[in-house]
């Protein structure tokens, strides 16, 4: 493949967003960082020793990035419950499902809009971005454990009260929230994390009840996360994968104006049935993926980087798809604001 052209390869760039190795930025990263300079990262628990060391690592981080007008994209899936990446004393009140005793009413709201405030200024205090929560995905008779009591309710309508209202509290400290996982996970029976997993419902069971909280809640968010998952009755591809769920039903039918963000792409439900990496990365940006989540393996970022710029290069379509979706991630980027503080948070 000859050299591609530099805004092909600053747009495969900028749609990138990795997964460090351990509690500091090694040398392979700077490099990394330096060379391709990607949109940001997502931290785990892997790159968490302490608060003052987390707090040191997104100040590296934000000193890396290679236009001081575009902060980076530092993620964190702080969900609370089983899913948070910080560990005590961090706020942590438990699972989505039991928070405010499981209830809906104007008192509750106000406490799940109080608790998402006070998550939202911790994370801020810490560098982070970008919270990818809430999950609005409405937990069912067999949904997965993967998902169960990240949900906030098996009702549909009280899901989008209970997120919206966390969500809400959060963004108001200026941190980004995410809705996921579209077009909604709860009838999953599998962990896309390890398998292929299948959403055997109908349109209209989909529309009256899993889709219900992303119609609610779609203009509230400036980012949403695309499901790993099957669903028959849209696409027989995954919904990460699938032009007529991102574009058609998420675009065209919800009118969503903001970032598609993908699951991890590692995850064994979409790397199943191919053997080059690069091949799923570039159908998900073709099906109407912005923002690529590869939370391991930095030779996989350099691959899936490598793998755009081809494709760009050979084709003016794709060329064009990439370019929108880097002008989306950029265009997020440039409303975030950087919030290290020289405190940390008081819990």
């Amino acid at each position: 493949m000859s050299k591609p052209s530099l805004a092909i390869f600053r747009d495969a760039s900028a749609v990138l967003v990795g997964g460090l190795n351990s509690f500091r930025v090694s040398e392979e990263e700077r490099e990394l960082f330096r060379s391709l300079a990607p949109a940001g990262v997502t931290l785990f628990s892997r790159n968490i020793s302490d608060f003052s060391q987390l707090g040191q690592l997104t100040s590296e981080l934000q000193a890396l990035r290679d236009d001081a007008s575009l902060p980076l994209i530092i993620a964190m899936d702080q969900e609370g419950g089983r899913v948070a990446r910080l560990k005590a004393p961090f706020p942590n009140q438990g699972p989505a499902l039991l928070l405010a005793k499981e209830r809906a009413d104007e008192g509750a709201l106000a406490e799940l809009s109080a608790y998402g405030g006070e998550v939202g200024q911790a994370l801020r205090q810490l560098g982070i971005t970008l919270n990818f929560a809430p999950v609005l995905d409405v937990l069912g008779e067999h949904t997965h454990h993967s998902i169960g009591d990240r949900a906030f309710s098996r009702d549909p309508q009280q899901v989008a009260l209970r997120a919206g209202a966390f969500l809400a509290g959060m963004q108001k400290t200026g941190l980004f929230g995410c809705l996921k996982h579209f077009p909604g996970q709860g009838g999953g029976r599998s962990d896309t994390h390890v398998t292929s997993a299948v959403v055997d419902k109908s349109l209209a069971e989909l529309q009256q009840r899993d889709l219900l909280p992303f119609r609610e809640l779609i203009s509230a968010a400036s980012l949403v996360m695309l499901s790993h998952c099957i669903y028959p009755s849209l696409d027989h591809r995954e919904a990460s994968l699938s032009p007529i769920i991102i574009e058609g039903l998420l675009r065209k039918d919800l009118g969503f104006k903001g970032v598609a963000v993908s699951d991890d792409m590692t995850m064994a439900a979409v790397n199943a049935q191919v053997t080059e990496f690069g091949t799923r990365i570039v159908e998900a940006v073709e099906s109407g993926i912005d923002l690529l989540l590869i939370c391991k393996d930095i030779r996989l970022w350099r691959e899936a980087h490598a793998a755009l710029c081809y494709a760009a290069e050979e084709s003016r379509a794709f060329k064009q798809r990439l370019r929108q979706a880097a002008d989306r991630v950029r265009g997020l980027r440039k409303k975030m604001t950087t919030n290290v503080t020289n405190f940390l948070p008081q819990f």
